[in-house]
């Protein structure tokens, strides 16, 4: 196979202008760049008061990646931390989590490779874990946004190139809504049809 090297030398010794070896290897290496991993929140679109919410962590381009991390948030008035599920098993041994900001509405988590060394690649919408909530009784009828933030643990993705090198690429995110309803019930007595006193 024909190393990038091999053929800047190749163009060099054919007299090909320095200036243009120098755009071709900068436009190889752009376009051998990997792209940015993208993270995504999913739920269902509207809940009652005092249901459950699973708001799922699904990602896509999650290739050769050694390690990431990041926070999720919501508002602590709406929203009940419970647990955490569904971990992916080829991250259960080595995922940290950070729950102490729960009650304040914030979730961090931390993941990196084995020991060995191995770098993770997954198949888009692939599910990272599952992040479990009850809404309060108390939470007003209205749109809860949960997010990602910097806090309590900061976001960052490291890969490992196709060349070997380990870098950090953009962590693209992608919050998530859900509405939360009040539902009114009302019953209608009918008055009694005969002597016996059923209705």
């Amino acid at each position: 196979m024909i190393s990038l090297e091999n053929v800047l030398e190749l163009l060099k010794i054919n007299g090909i202008p320095k200036t243009l070896v120098t755009l071709f290897s900068l436009l190889t290496l752009t376009l051998s760049a990997q792209p940015p991993v993208t993270y995504s929140l999913t739920n269902i679109p509207q809940i009652c008061l005092s249901d459950t919410l699973a708001i799922s962590l699904q990602i896509k381009d999650f290739t050769n990646v050694l390690n990431f991390q990041s926070s999720i948030r919501w508002n602590p008035n709406q929203l009940q931390y419970i647990s955490i599920t569904n971990i992916h098993p080829e991250i259960t041994e080595t995922l940290l989590t950070n729950t102490d900001s729960t009650t304040s509405g914030g979730f961090g988590y931390f993941w990196s490779e084995n020991t060995a060394g191995e770098h993770l690649t997954l198949p888009d919408s692939t599910t990272i874990f599952i992040l479990n909530y009850t809404t309060l009784d108390t939470a007003s009828a209205s749109a809860s946004l949960i997010g990602f933030s910097e806090s309590p643990v900061l976001t960052e993705t490291v890969v490992r190139t196709t060349t070997g090198q380990i870098t950090q690429v953009p962590s693209n995110q992608a919050p998530t809504q859900t509405q939360i309803s009040q539902i009114t019930t009302t019953a209608t007595l009918q008055p009694a049809t005969n002597n016996n006193g059923t209705i």
